[in-house]
């Protein structure tokens, strides 16, 4: 086994394409806030989905209004998203390390992929989109609301590496990263026989006008728990 969280990620995913793809027909609270990020953006805005798997169903649905490139770090994965999804561009690289011109996005979606990325690093990475976002973009994050230092387990059939904060200290990152959140929630998702709660957080790139007060607080987020499956 390697020692690399995104060699185990990368080999993980390629082996677990079939069973995650039938993973994902579970309901998910995923389609209600995409729809909520999409009711801000314009027709033929530039949006960027960093772990993007297959393409579905997230980029097949944004890419019927929007410019949408994919990123995974899956080779296996990013080949069935190109034949899912003609109208998306896809790119296969890590997070750690792919990287676009400044302002270039009107919207950044990155759903249950961040748990896979070491969590000493979650704030680079988010810095990092914020530098991708154009003044007023926004930010839809999904990841699991545990604290974990990082791991490697069996997930899947395969070895799977999973790192992440608490949703306290996740919000608090994309505060520290110049973002101001518009809505956060902890929702409960069934995966096969288990319940797995989940921070989700629609946050926004101030406009310029308004970089100086850019920092929010995050001590009373509006919170629920709701149960699915």
């Amino acid at each position: 086994m390697s020692d690399d969280p995104g060699a185990v990620v990368r080999t993980g995913y390629d082996a677990a394409m079939s069973s995650y793809a039938r993973l994902e027909q579970a309901r998910w609270p995923r389609k209600r806030w995409l729809g909520g990020l999409t009711t801000l953006l314009t027709p033929n805005a530039e949006v960027l989905d960093l772990g993007c798997a297959t393409g579905v169903p997230t980029v097949a649905d944004l890419a019927t209004t929007f410019r949408v490139t994919g990123v995974d770090i899956s080779p296996a994965q990013i080949e069935q998203a190109r034949a899912n999804v003609l109208a998306a561009t896809f790119i296969c690289d890590d997070l750690r390390t792919v990287d676009f011109t400044d302002g270039r996005f009107d919207a950044v979606v990155s759903l249950y992929t961040f748990d896979h990325v070491p969590r000493d690093q979650h704030g680079t990475l988010l810095v990092r989109i914020h530098r991708w976002l154009r003044p007023g973009g926004y930010l839809l994050l999904s990841i699991e609301d545990a604290d974990e230092p990082g791991r490697t387990v069996e997930w899947l059939g395969v070895d799977m590496h999973f790192s992440m904060f608490d949703a306290q200290r996740t919000r608090q990152l994309v505060v520290d990263a110049g973002f101001v959140i518009v809505r956060t929630a902890v929702e409960t998702q069934t995966e096969g026989n288990t319940e797995i709660p989940y921070t989700w957080i629609l946050a926004q790139r101030a406009p310029e006008e308004r970089v100086a007060n850019k920092r929010s607080p995050v001590d009373a987020p509006t919170q629920s728990t709701q149960r699915l499956g």
